[in-house]
């Protein structure tokens, strides 16, 4: 087994001496890389040191401060994780030490593979301070460039960490299962051969969609070919009622939003189909009007039927289909024994002239004779 110092370069992002931004952010990748590289190690059995300074610093303190980190230990190999800019692009690695050479090609032999970016090879240099002040010999990676488009959609940190540990050691990590692997950035699933989806639906325990970079889309709406889903937090495709920023949707068995009238487990409920008043597939509730009828959506979203009191009046929502749409509101109309005027409310207390007779209703809503 192995000893290694790992540490990841500059102080984190937007503190002190932050590292190079561009596509991607230095002083974030470095850190998901070194952790999980670390994990890796570990898990094979190395002993394994974080040297990584996360303090705001200047420069000169911070390299001060990981090779300080670094000379307390007694290792092997010190490993510095990096990432470049200047608009180059391919992964690089930097010795002071001729006898890292055969380590830093296979390490840039492997992350060129395995991201497949460019292999730019091994590189010498008497002026990087990490180099020239630890007392193991020294591996100063640069994984790819932050600044490059190509290296940006290639990127991927799990592979990344996998490629350096199998060169370090000469054991692969990647896996005879398939698993869900999360970096700094989200989830993404891994296959027996270490390829992973891209910009499809696939079928695991339930249906996830994964982005073109191949991260499983969370807490999101998709819209697929001319159709909504959602991917709930945990990334799995959302069925049946979903409330969401604050509105209630109800999507399909198959993951389909669904709008306008809809009857579910019994009840009838609508979704906005218009998109102007809420969103578009929000359930609506209260009183709504679709076509030349009213409907009243109660506040949980199911169409009321039947006598129905609201705002001190009594209203009548259509229980059959015989005269009008079923839930749709009666007006001008007579419903065993009451009478529901031209807004709807049931008269009372007071007298109305129906069909050329005088008709004086008492404060219940009965005709008194």
């Amino acid at each position: 087994m192995g000893t290694y110092n790992i540490h990841a370069g500059h102080c984190p992002h937007g503190q002190g001496a932050g590292g190079a931004v561009g596509y991607l952010k230095e002083s974030i990748e470095d850190r998901a890389v070194k952790n999980l590289l670390i994990a890796n190690l570990k898990s094979q059995g190395n002993t394994v040191y974080d040297c990584t300074d996360d303090t705001n610093c200047t420069v000169r303190q911070n390299l001060q401060r990981i090779v300080a980190k670094c000379n307390a230990h007694s290792v092997e190999k010190d490993v510095s994780i990096h990432l470049n800019a200047g608009g180059g692009t391919g992964v690089e690695v930097w010795i002071v030490n001729p006898a890292m050479e055969s380590a830093a090609a296979k390490i840039c032999a492997e992350v060129a593979k395995s991201i497949g970016i460019r292999n730019r090879g091994v590189k010498y240099s008497n002026n990087l301070y990490v180099l020239n002040h630890t007392k193991a010999p020294a591996l100063l990676i640069e994984c790819c460039f932050v600044d490059n488009q190509t290296d940006y959609n290639q990127w991927n940190v799990q592979k990344c960490a996998d490629a350096i540990t199998n060169a370090l050691t000469g054991h692969k990590m990647s896996g005879t299962t398939a698993t869900w692997v999360k970096d700094n950035i989200g989830w993404w699933y891994r296959y027996t051969d270490g390829s992973y989806p891209k910009a499809q639906w696939v079928e695991l325990d339930t249906w996830y969609y994964f982005n073109a970079k191949g991260y499983a889309l969370a807490d999101e709406w998709l819209y697929y070919k001319n159709k909504w889903y959602y991917l709930k937090k945990d990334c799995r495709m959302a069925v049946g009622w979903q409330q969401i920023d604050g509105y209630w949707y109800y999507l399909g068995s198959d993951g389909v939003m669904l709008d306008g009238w809809q009857q579910i487990k019994g009840k009838w409920y609508y979704l906005d189909q218009e998109g102007e008043e809420r969103p578009h597939g929000a359930m609506v509730t209260g009183e709504m009007k679709d076509g030349n009828h009213t409907y009243y959506l109660q506040d949980n979203g199911a169409m009321a039927k039947g006598w129905i009191k609201r705002k001190g009046s009594w209203y009548y929502y259509n229980e059959d289909n015989n005269c009008q749409p079923i839930g749709s509101m009666m007006r001008n109309h007579w419903q065993g024994g009451y009478y529901l005027k031209d807004d709807g409310r049931m008269a009372s207390g007071e007298v109305l002239e129906i069909g050329g007779e005088k008709c004086e209703f008492d404060a219940d809503g009965k005709v008194k004779k």
